[in-house]
């Protein structure tokens, strides 16, 4: 019986050391599971981009992760368990990485400590790089505390921004109420309900009655009717539902500025534009100065413009006889001849000289020689037939004659009604070789139309002073016309 003790002893020994074996191997595979899934929590906890970090009920660091410690890259290496919070903060405001602490360090501590102790709303920080965190603090049931904390650098530089640019928006609103209310100009706004906005003090100062109304931002068709009912309207022509029919569309569809007589005399200058939003801007400016000047500019200017005209009309008229001068002459010979040639139309020039007039100053003296010009220059003028023709005194005693639209024989027979007219004034010369009596001779010049037409204004002068040479050399007192 020994060896069948023997046998299951054996058996038994074999059985337990086999069942030690699995539990083993079990127990080494849960282990292995067990620190699979540590592994894999700790990558998933290094893998997040928030800072994570717990500490015990004695604020006492516990764990943290991979975020965490990029945070305070110099702390780094002094991390580990058992580490106190406050210890921790110290080193960091120590190493310059909490840049709020710098100069101050001790009185941040405390207060931040005291956040620490009771932590309540999420506290905002700037980092040592520049970049700013949003710290949260949660105590955990069993007195533990959970810290973390998100990159918020861009929502920061955003709200930044945002208040600057409200700070900004502020000033510029300031600005332009300040810039309103120093116009020296009447100011008003009106939004797309046609509701008062804004106004100044100018404008108040025009609409005293009504301007208590203002802030209540009244429409315009009722601050007109406050304004008529308390009598600010009394002089108006017409009533006041009248007087809106007509304003109100002008509001509507506002067009070039208008000047506008007040009751109390006062001018004023009504600037009003639309605003992109509907709304309406008004300017009302005094120009109650400026139209008086107006009103004496004009009548100075209509002074002027006489003045002028007369002083016109001397620099083209001859002193002496009062008909048209050189200067006109040249002129109109030119705008003649153009408008001639531009329509082929026919151009005449007479060239008048008194016969032997240095023998008649001679012999009568120049007083009575200048009346004798005059004498004739009313002679000639007597034989204009119409309102176009040009008399003028060319120099000394010689004058010519422009006559647009005439040809040569018409032109012809205007010389010899002026030769004729000068026969029968009967004009002693007492030292004439020719007679008893002052005589012309005339030279008439006509400006070639159709094909052989291609002249210049000069060349019509050249043909009358031409056929007044002829008449001269043939023994003056008649008229001659040019060859042509």
């Amino acid at each position: 019986m020994e060896w069948v003790w023997a046998v299951i002893a054996s058996a038994t020994a074999t059985g337990l050391a086999l069942a030690l074996w699995r539990s083993r191997v079990q127990l080494e595979k849960v282990q292995a599971v067990a620190a699979a899934d540590a592994e894999r929590q700790r990558e998933i906890f290094d893998g997040l981009d928030i800072g994570l970090v717990v500490y015990d009920a004695s604020d006492r660091l516990v764990v943290w992760n991979h975020d965490f410690e990029l945070l305070y890259g110099a702390l780094a290496p002094r991390l580990k368990v058992g580490l106190r919070f406050e210890d921790l903060l110290r080193a960091a405001v120590s190493d310059g990485e909490v840049p709020a602490a710098i100069g101050r360090e001790e009185a941040w501590i405390a207060e931040r400590m005291a956040s620490h102790r009771r932590p309540q709303q999420p506290l905002p920080r700037q980092m040592a790089n520049g970049r700013w965190r949003r710290i949260v603090e949660r105590f955990l049931p069993d007195g533990s505390m959970l810290s973390y904390s998100v990159d918020v650098t861009e929502m920061v530089l955003q709200e930044q921004a945002l208040q600057a640019a409200q700070r900004e928006a502020h000033l510029a609103v300031t600005r332009l109420e300040d810039a309103i209310e120093a116009l020296p100009a009447a100011f008003e706004l009106y939004d797309a309900e046609d509701r008062v906005q804004m106004s100044n003090a100018r404008m108040r100062e025009l609409h005293p009655l009504v301007s208590h109304l203002l802030p209540g931002r009244p429409t315009f068709e009722a601050l007109v009717r406050a304004n008529a009912a308390l009598g600010g309207l009394s002089a108006m022509s017409v009533s006041v539902d009248e007087w809106l029919a007509d304003r109100l569309p002008q509001r509507r569809n506002p067009g070039a500025p208008r000047v506008v007589n007040l009751n109390d005399g006062t001018w004023v200058r009504i600037h009003e534009r639309r605003t992109r939003e509907g709304g309406l801007v008004g300017i009302r400016m005094d120009v109650t100065e400026l139209v008086k000047r107006e009103h004496e500019l004009s009548a100075l200017n209509a002074e002027l413009d006489a003045a002028n005209r007369r002083l016109s009309e001397l620099s083209e008229t001859d002193a002496l006889t009062g008909i048209a001068n050189r200067r006109l002459f040249d002129r109109r010979l030119h705008e003649e001849w153009s408008r001639a040639q531009r329509h082929d139309l026919p151009l005449t020039l007479l060239l008048i000289d008194v016969d032997h007039f240095k023998r008649y100053n001679d012999r009568h003296g120049h007083v009575a020689g200048d009346a004798c010009l005059r004498r004739v220059a009313d002679l000639l003028r007597a034989c204009a037939r119409r309102p176009d023709e040009l008399l003028v005194r060319y120099g000394g005693e010689e004058f010519v004659v422009l006559l647009p639209h005439t040809g040569a024989a018409e032109g012809r027979a205007q010389a010899e009604r002026c030769l004729a007219a000068m026969d029968a004034a009967d004009i002693p010369h007492e030292d004439s070789p020719l007679g008893p009596n002052l005589t012309l001779s005339i030279g008439v010049g006509t400006r070639p139309t159709g094909p052989h037409g291609e002249e210049d204004a000069l060349a019509l002068l050249r043909r009358a002073d031409a056929a007044l040479y002829r008449a001269k050399h043939e023994g003056r007192h008649r008229v001659v016309s040019d060859s042509a």
